[in-house]
């Protein structure tokens, strides 16, 4: 949850950002901006202390309070990465890789993912960076505020708004595995994915990919072969699923799962049946198990981590020539084949 303080300064920044306040003249005073934001006096102060130390504003002697330059055209200068890190585990190597590789040129400091709002006031100051690893809506709100301070922001692995981005492709990776199928002779397709969840789109995104390329390539779907399961009974979820997969008759030329977990239980379940892949069935997942490497069969859409984390890299070294320059870049994943 946001301070009272921190959500004046971000309708303080919203206004600034909109023309409402110019810079050219006073911001309003203490008393106006108490009556216009319904907040107490003491918050209004604590606001205007911590913006104007923050680098947003500053006072001219005898004439008021104004709106600072400096944040519009600094550079980046040091990062805050936001990831899978926690004090006692350390880092990902995904994290700690990219880190690294931000470390020679500024600054990069590792943050958990869930901790950023609890630093906004130290990060929201002209010359720093957010980069986001895999944020979820939770996030959102924190990123909101970030923006209004004129915060420059990367979302790895997910896109919300008008953020800039670098995350995957799915519809040119999920139309590669699907032309893949099809050159196998795959034309009866099942399809296992998790839900929907507002936490985390790419899900929605894969399985509008799914529908939209098989109607594409002319596949012919099956809806009794369509499974969409929440997986927060992994066991009995699974269970259904391969039950109605290989136990229910005729098995469908090929399985196609956007979940990433189910892959190899799922692939030891059909092999203790007799069912073998590249034989009896083929079998595409969005993502990569190490587990089913060299299966023949089996094709994965590996994601491009690296190649997103250099992309990373080069958003920071652009955005520090240009804060204005849109950064959105999609990157189609490796299929990785079991032929």
């Amino acid at each position: 949850m946001f301070s009272k303080v921190e959500l004046l300064k971000e309708k303080i920044l919203d206004d600034i950002k909109s023309g409402r306040i110019k810079k050219s003249e006073a911001i309003p005073s203490r008393f106006s901006l108490m009556h216009r934001y319904s907040f107490s006096r003491g918050t209004v102060d604590r606001a205007m202390m911590e913006l104007a130390k923050d680098g947003f504003l500053y006072s001219r002697q005898g004439s008021g309070t104004f709106v600072a330059d400096k944040h519009e055209s600094s550079a980046i200068n040091q990062v805050y990465l936001a990831g899978n890190y926690g004090l006692r585990t350390g880092a990902d190597s995904e994290t700690a890789d990219l880190a690294a590789k931000i470390q020679q040129h500024m600054p990069c400091y590792l943050y958990n993912i869930n901790d950023i709002k609890t630093s906004l006031g130290k990060i929201a100051r002209p010359g720093n960076a957010v980069i986001w690893q895999r944020p979820s809506y939770e996030q959102l709100m924190a990123m909101k505020y970030l923006a209004s301070a004129g915060a420059s922001q990367l979302l790895i692995g997910r896109t919300f708004g008008d953020f800039d981005h670098v995350t995957t492709d799915a519809y040119d990776g999920i139309r590669s595995g699907m032309k893949w199928l099809i050159s196998k002779g795959c034309k009866w397709i099942a399809f296992v994915t998790p839900e929907n969840n507002p936490d985390s789109p790419y899900i929605a995104e894969r399985q509008i990919a799914f529908f939209e390329i098989a109607v594409e390539l002319g596949i012919n779907l099956d809806m009794d072969m369509v499974f969409k399961k929440q997986f927060k009974d992994f066991k009995a979820d699974l269970d259904y699923v391969s039950a109605r997969l290989f136990k229910s008759g005729k098995v469908p030329d090929a399985v196609f799962s956007t979940y990433i977990p189910l892959a190899y239980p799922l692939m030891t379940i059909a092999d203790s049946l007799g069912l073998k892949t590249g034989k009896d069935f083929k079998f595409l997942t969005f993502d990569h198990e190490p587990r089913l490497d060299g299966w023949k069969g089996v094709g994965m859409l590996k994601q491009p981590w690296e190649e997103m984390g250099d992309k990373a890299v080069e958003w920071l070294l652009r955005k520090g020539r240009n804060r204005k320059v849109a950064f959105k870049i999609k990157i189609s994943p490796k299929l990785l084949k079991g032929d």
